[in-house]
């Protein structure tokens, strides 16, 4: 969804009496002050609710595959640098996998932004995975700027907007809001397995 649609659908849940119909509007070019002065303050709250995306399990986990020979390899264990992952904001588990063994959950260490993990033997192979970072729009960004959310989830942002925006001026209206965007957000919540199994030697033959 764009950031118009997004602002659109905010601005229709949010005045149920207008004295036209917005559908169709861009929202760069509204000139009644009965809605830019929501408007103008729509953009950090897109980004709060990104944020809010984040720190809930709604969205899909992001995978990047080491091999022997990436990363900064040692004689017992490698370094991977995370900082290069454009979209990495947390680690889901690490996967260890060689013919036909199977890991799922496997031990390592971070060092900073450094994750440190046993020497992989050369058929070996890590599949790291990982919570995304999602992108932020830029204040003031393009209408036509699309958001980096599914639809589904897209579509529940103007209700956040809505309780931020209406907190002070309509409390009830803002809390009511607020726990329509929670409790469709808990719908969409994904079982996600976080916790790592202590495995202390996944390497039991020669690499």
């Amino acid at each position: 969804m764009t950031v118009n649609e997004i602002k659109i659908a905010a601005l229709q849940i949010m005045f149920t009496n207008y004295a036209h119909d917005i559908r169709d509007e861009n929202v760069d070019e509204i000139v009644d002050e009965e809605y830019t002065q929501y408007i103008v303050n729509m953009d950090a709250c897109i980004n709060r609710a990104l944020g809010r995306f984040e720190s809930a399990n709604v969205l899909p986990l992001c995978c990047k595959e080491y091999t022997h020979y990436d990363g900064d390899v040692g004689d017992y264990n490698t370094r991977y640098d995370l900082s290069v992952i454009s979209d990495f904001r947390a680690i889901c588990r690490v996967i260890y996998e060689r013919g036909r063994t199977y890991v799922p959950s496997c031990e390592y260490a971070l060092e900073g932004d450094v994750l440190v993990l046993p020497t992989l033997p050369r058929d070996g192979k890590y599949r790291l995975l990982y919570h995304k970072r999602l992108k932020r729009i830029a204040i003031a960004c393009p209408s036509s700027t699309v958001l980096d959310v599914s639809d589904d989830l897209a579509e529940l942002i103007p209700y956040y907007i809505k309780a931020e925006l209406l907190e002070e001026d309509e409390p009830s209206l803002a809390t009511q809001a607020r726990n329509i965007f929670e409790a469709m957000l808990a719908e969409r919540e994904k079982p996600y397995a976080s916790g790592q199994n202590s495995v202390k030697n996944i390497f039991g033959d020669a690499q």
